[in-house]
This record gives C-alpha cells, structure tokens and sequence, in this order.
C-alpha cells in the first residue's frame, strides 16, 4: 500500500490547498476515488477525492469544513502491484510522455518559449528553434552593404555599427580602408581592444583582422591598427604601384610595372613584420622578392631587403642557389680565366730565341698570379729595350716588373723588364752578356 504525505495542506469545504505537495506527482498516481485522512483530537476523519487541479490543489466529494494550514495529512494510494495501480501508473506515464512530445513538437514548430516540467515535477523554459534564430541574428545582424548604408570609409563602421556587411559590389569594396579592393564580407565587432575589431575575408578567402587602438567615436574614427592576413595567404590582387609602399604583414602578387622591385619581372613580394603593427625601427619590416620568370636569367631568383629606421630602404642582396650561382668576382674568387695551368711558350723577337730545355721558358697563370720563367738567348749585343717577345691581355701587370738574370758576367746588371703594353724588354745585353735566365710570379693587378 502506498501513502503520499509530502507537505502540508489546508481546508475549506471541499476544496484542498496544499503547501510542498504535488498531486499531480506521476508516482504516486494520485486521483479520484482516492482516500485523504486529516488526523484530529483522537480521531482520523476520510473523505474521498473527487479530482486533482494542480499540484498544489485537488477537490474532495464531500465537504471536511475549514482545516488551518499547517495540517498534516495523508492519501491512501492503491495497493502497490495491483490491476488498478499498474493501471493509474501506466495513465500517468503516458500522460507524462504526451505532454514531453507536445513540448518538443511546440518547440521545433511552434514560437516563443516553451515551458515543459521535468521528472522530479520541476519546469524548465526552453525557447523554440524559431526564437533562437530569431535571437542570434539580433545578435549579429546581417548589415546593408557600406555603399547602400553611405559609408565611404571602413573607419567610420564602429562598433556601435556591428554585425555582418556586404561587400560583393565594387561601390562596397573599393571604399577606403578595406585591406584590399577584393570583394568579399566585412565583420564589425564590439568585442576586442577598446570594445572594437573588424574581420574582413575577401572572395578569395583571404582573411584580414585588425582592432581598435582606442576608444572609437563618429568624430575619431581613425583609431583603428593595420590589418594583418590570417596564415600564409596571398592577396587577391596585383600589386602595380610602389613596392616602398608595402609595410602590411603578407603576400602580394607582384607585376613587373611596380616600382622599387629589385628586377623588373613578375613576382611574390612577402611582407614580414618583427611586431604586429609595423614600426620605423630598424629591421622590424623585411621584404623578399622571389622572380615568377621563364627566362633563365630570371627564373627562380630571391631577393630581400628591410627598412633601415631613416624612413628608407637598404639595399636589395640577393640569395643564390644552383640555378643562380654566384660569379668569381661576387664571392672574391678567382675565375677560370685566372687559371691557366698549361704553360705557355713566348715566341722569341729581335734575334732573342728559347734557350735549352733544361730550364722550362714560358707563362702561365695560378689563383690569379702569372708565373713567367725565361731560359732566352741572345744572337748578339741588343739595345737596352729591345723587345724580347711580348704577353697576351691577361697576363700584363699595370706597372712595370723588373727582374735581375740569374746569369750575369758581373759587369753589367743583366735584366728583364715586363712592360705595362705587355712586352718583355731586355736590359744590359749591349755587350758580351747574350743569355737570360729567371723566375717571378706576380698579380696580374700588381
């Protein structure tokens, strides 16, 4: 047998109010031809139910007279387990589930809120599908277009004007201060620094964000940062104006009618800052140029430069690779023509011929340094400054080289000189003296 007894109750007549109770509690499948016994001095009346109103009321078939609240009472259930109590809780079960589905039905149809009482007999306020898109497009609005809503100028959407904008047309996204002319969706906030940010993702989906420096009024709109791109993504534009100009964070498509470029080819100029809003200190703004050519003179060559805090530019230095190697002379190497190892044997002039070779005669040149060796022999006295063969370009010094014979009769100073013409001219052979014989290496830039 089961006894409901939550609460307490109070009478007037027939009708019954209850104070914690609740008669519609499923499991206890209180209804009518249920008994209430109201305990008094000594006794316990009954009274049977009629019907139950609400959880807090029910009405009984005869009257109880006037009971002050605060009373205690009791409602015999049937007994447990029995064809009428498997069938009142059953009732009730299925009543409880109609009025879940009733709920759900009223909220994905219906509109406005819904309340609907759970289990333990508390209710709970759930909006319909339609209120809760209702509330977060209030919450967002989808905006006008700029152009359509007189504005000119992406400053002057704050963020008292947030939500969605429509940027699809050319009036709306050629306005200033957008991060690029690129159709596409603008986002205001009123959330971020100052209680202010914008978004804007091009068609491209390219996405820029920027936020406000300070607090943003209709008289200073000019409050907001730089946009900076989200990722590693290109704008959808190409870049055909000064490349001096270009301080946002980002990549551009270049042309080759820009100006400030380090070759005047088509091109990727990525834009990297040291903090997120561009400075004038030195360094923290670099480019790197990277060439889009099928031109082997141009395919695949890299440039950079960086601001140098005078409100300039350093110079462009380019980065080599195997298709872009560098020449002998960038590097401070010698190039091939600086090494010549095969040695080159002078034709004699004015009656000067090769001597034996026991001594080797000839030139060549090493790391950029010409070895001469000379085993020459007279056919007779010569004038000083006779020419004794003369070197090709290449090997000539730009002073002139005088080098003493190893051989020498000891009353003259026997020697060869190495002319800035390039002839070699002999020195002290006017007498009986009539062979040369010496060694010296020099370079060529000596």
């Amino acid at each position: 047998m089961a006894w409901y007894t939550t609460g307490t109750i109070a009478v007037s007549g027939t009708t019954v109010t209850g104070t914690g109770t609740n008669f519609l509690d499923n499991t206890q499948s209180i209804g009518p031809g249920q008994a209430l016994l109201i305990p008094g001095s000594g006794t316990v009346k009954m009274y049977e139910v009629a019907s139950v109103q609400s959880a807090t009321k029910l009405t009984l078939k005869t009257t109880a007279g006037t009971v002050a609240a605060g009373q205690a009472y009791a409602i015999l259930s049937f007994y447990t387990d029995s064809v009428p109590d498997f069938a009142r809780r059953l009732a009730a079960q299925l009543s409880y589930y109609q009025s879940q589905m009733d709920g759900w039905q009223q909220i994905m149809t219906g509109t406005g809120s819904i309340t609907m009482t759970a289990p333990d007999g508390t209710t709970v306020t759930i909006s319909s599908f339609s209120k809760l898109t209702a509330d977060i497009s209030a919450s967002f609005p989808r905006q006008p277009s700029p152009a359509s809503a007189g504005f000119t100028d992406a400053n002057l959407i704050g963020p008292s004007n947030y939500g969605l904008w429509n940027c699809a047309a050319s009036a709306s996204y050629s306005i200033a201060n957008l991060p690029e002319a690129v159709a596409g969706m603008l986002e205001v906030f009123d959330q971020g620094a100052f209680s202010g940010s914008q978004r804007y993702t091009t068609r491209y989906g390219v996405i820029y964000t920027r936020s406000l420096t300070a607090t943003w009024t209709a008289a200073n709109p000019n409050v907001w940062s730089s946009w900076v791109s989200a990722g590693n993504s290109v704008s959808g534009s190409f870049f055909t104006g000064d490349a001096n100009t270009l301080t946002t964070p980002g990549q551009y498509g270049v042309t080759a009618a820009a100006t400030n470029i380090p070759v005047a080819v088509t091109g990727r100029m990525l834009v990297e800052t040291r903090t997120p809003t561009p400075t004038t200190t030195f360094g923290a703004i670099t480019q790197t140029f990277s060439t889009f050519s099928t031109a082997a003179a141009n395919r695949e060559r890299i440039f950079r430069r960086s601001f140098d805090g005078n409100s300039t530019w350093t110079a462009w230095v380019e980065f080599y690779s195997t298709n872009n190697k560098p020449t002998p002379t960038d590097i401070g190497a010698y190039s091939a023509a600086d090494n010549i190892a095969s040695w080159i044997t002078p034709t004699g002039a004015n009656g000067w011929s090769v001597g034996s070779t026991v001594v080797r005669t000839g030139y060549r040149k090493v790391m950029g340094k010409v070895q001469l060796s000379l085993n020459m022999t007279a056919n007779g006295a010569k004038a000083d400054g006779t020419t004794m063969f003369t070197l090709p370009a290449g090997y000539i010094p730009t002073t002139i080289i005088s080098v003493s014979s190893a051989i020498s009769d000891l009353t003259t100073a026997n020697r060869a000189e190495i002319q800035p013409d390039g002839r070699v001219v002999c020195q002290g052979y006017n007498g009986s003296q009539r062979s040369l014989r010496l060694y010296i290496e020099y370079p060529v830039e000596i």
